[in-house]
């Protein structure tokens, strides 16, 4: 189902992610529209400028219509001069004035500046040379006009008025036609800058498209060029994608091989554990065995003593041979009973069924009970036997988990020569949890360790397999279905305070009915 999906994946950025967009194809055209944009702006920033410089006339009519009014009142003047007297008028007052304002603002006009300009001056200096050089020809003519008027008016004009009307009717005549001649020059200088600035504007228009087309030529090359690239990525990361799919497709399987090896070899492994476990526990089992038959074994010899010696004796009576031969049958009975119990101890069986708690403690408690008696430590069961503890699962699996835990408490009193030690079980219900307590007076769980005790193979012994606790937690998660967790405490024991570890089974009670199985 996995490799269904990835596959499925896979032909889905197949189909949509590794194809050209249509944005991409459509990229020749953007960048074209752009360039022309580009150009109208161009254009119209170019035509603006030439407008506006077309649209600098006035000022030029403004300097003709200054030379123009100070020619007509110097005119003015001078026929005044002529019809009064010379001596009690201020001679050209008003035309000095003005010839002042024409000046400034020639000056004004000359020192204007402006990028426009500047690049009219480089253009024409360098394609229109001819008309470039009769310009300065003319502005320096201008210039010498200027100074001409300007030498005549002033200088001139205090010797013009001690002589004769024909002599000053003459030099008016003079500054008259020298202002023509500036108009005159003025206005041929209008002229060739007007055709200067066409000449300019087609020039810059001309450049403009040649480059607009230049531009255009190499983004349509560049866009070939990317969209060629772009299908060469694209060919190259699709054969990637493909043999990174095929990879992992294999990869895949492989990894399922592999968990699918692991899986049975963990089985494998957890079988091992749990024959080990029981041939560890087989131990245990032996020692009780050999406790529980030697009081047995001892009391049957001596009837067979006894027998012996009254046949030896002649006293051996059928009443007496009977009362002895049900003895020992007796002895026997109890001894093929030890071996039953401890057959169905390692007879785990995956059966589920209810039970009662308290029968599966008493079974454990009376495997463990010799040896618990020869080592003197006593077990203290602190729960009512009226109550009735009904829980579902594997009975034998319980009896195991408590015999590893009764199995560590008498090692630890053996290995820590415990004075009066001491064994507690006892159980608490609250609504339907069942908590089942196991604890001692052995001293504790050292605390650097005790997160690690339910750990596989983790032991403190030196010769130990490291197993039980492991395998009490996997037997009560797997055939009872509970928690087992162990911390220190500290309790009254004998009107002492004694410190031991204290285990916890939490167990679910059967509130159903038992003809159902709640695992299913």
């Amino acid at each position: 189902m996995r490799s269904f999906n990835k596959s499925h994946v896979a032909e889905n950025i197949k189909k949509e992610h590794l194809q050209l967009t249509f944005y991409t194809k459509f990229l020749p055209f953007v960048f074209s529209v752009g360039l022309f944009m580009v150009f109208i702006v161009a254009y119209l920033s170019i035509k603006g400028l030439k407008d506006d410089f077309d649209n600098s006339v006035p000022e030029p009519l403004n300097e003709l219509s200054l030379l123009n009014d100070f020619q007509s009142q110097y005119m003015l003047e001078t026929i005044d001069i002529l019809q009064h007297n010379k001596k009690n008028i201020s001679p050209y007052t008003i035309s000095f004035y003005q010839w002042k304002l024409y000046k400034n603002f020639a000056q004004s006009l000359t020192e204007q500046k402006g990028i426009f300009n500047f690049l009219r001056q480089i253009y024409q200096a360098t394609f229109l040379t001819k008309r470039h050089q009769r310009i300065i020809d003319y502005q320096a003519k201008k210039q010498d006009l200027i100074a001409e008027v300007e030498h005549t008016i002033t200088l001139e004009v205090t010797d013009i008025m001690k002589t004769n009307e024909a002599t000053l009717y003459e030099h008016a005549r003079k500054v008259n036609r020298l202002s023509a001649d500036i108009i005159n020059t003025q206005v041929a200088i209008r002229m060739l800058e007007k055709e200067i600035t066409d000449f300019f504007h087609n020039a810059i228009i001309g450049l403009l498209c040649a480059m607009t087309l230049l531009v255009f030529c190499i983004v349509v090359c560049i866009d070939i060029i990317v969209i060629g690239f772009i299908r060469r990525l694209n060919q190259y990361l699709k054969e990637q994608f493909d043999n990174a799919t095929a990879d992992l497709r294999n990869l895949n399987a492989h990894l399922q091989n592999e968990i699918a090896k692991n899986v049975e070899d963990i089985r494998k492994k957890d079988i091992a554990m749990y024959a080990q476990s029981k041939l560890a526990a087989m131990g245990e089992m032996l020692q009780n065995i050999a406790h529980q038959w030697r009081n047995p074994l001892n009391a049957l010899s001596l009837v067979i003593q006894d027998i012996q010696r009254k046949f030896n004796k002649n006293t051996l009576t059928q009443e007496a041979l009977d009362k002895h031969t049900k003895t020992a049958l007796t002895l026997a009975d109890n001894m093929s009973n030890t071996i039953e119990n401890f057959y169905n101890f390692f007879r785990l069986e995956k059966k589920f069924e209810y039970f009662d708690i308290k029968e599966a403690i008493n079974e454990a408690i009376i495997i463990h009970e010799p040896l618990f008696n020869a080592l003197h430590i006593q077990i203290h069961i602190e729960y009512d036997e009226q109550n009735n503890y009904r829980i579902f699962g594997n009975k034998h699996a319980l009896i195991q988990i408590v015999l590893v835990l009764l199995g560590n408490v008498k090692n630890i009193f053996s290995e820590r020569k415990i004075k009066n030690p001491h064994c507690f079980i006892s159980m608490k219900a609250q609504d339907s949890v069942l908590s089942l307590h196991v604890y001692d007076n052995g001293g504790g769980i050292q605390e650097d360790i005790i997160d690690k005790i339910f750990d596989l193979y983790f032991t403190t012994k030196d010769i130990s397999t490291g197993i039980g606790l492991y395998m009490a937690k996997e037997m009560l998660t797997k055939y009872l279905q509970g928690n087992i967790k162990a911390k220190n405490i500290t309790f009254n024991c004998d009107g002492e305070y004694c410190q031991g570890a204290l285990f916890v089974l939490e167990l679910q009670l059967s509130n159903a009915n038992e003809d159902e199985n709640p695992y299913e």
